[in-house]
């Protein structure tokens, strides 16, 4: 007679190895997740160096002489020669 106790008195219904597996799933994925956080943190990226490092800073500096000459803070000679100088 099945009486949802087992031989040694504990209640259940079959999903204690589920709960355990769970449990199991729950531990091996924080260790993972761990890990990746720490590698992610002490490499260095990609975009950290480079030419799409360089790209983005003689981007950015070609915004700020463009928002200078839009405001009338150099001339046009200054700016093309400074643009010139960029681009090289």
């Amino acid at each position: 007679m099945n009486d949802w106790n087992d031989q040694n008195g504990h209640v259940g219904n079959g999903f204690g190895w589920f709960i355990a597996f769970l449990v199991f799933a729950l531990v091996i994925a924080g260790v993972v997740g761990l890990i990746v956080a720490i590698t992610r943190t002490s490499s260095p990226s990609p975009s950290s160096s480079g030419p799409d490092k360089a790209q983005a800073v003689a981007n950015k500096a070609r915004g700020i002489l463009d928002e200078r000459f839009a405001r009338g803070d150099i001339a046009v000679d200054e700016y093309r020669e400074r643009r010139s100088a960029l681009d090289e």
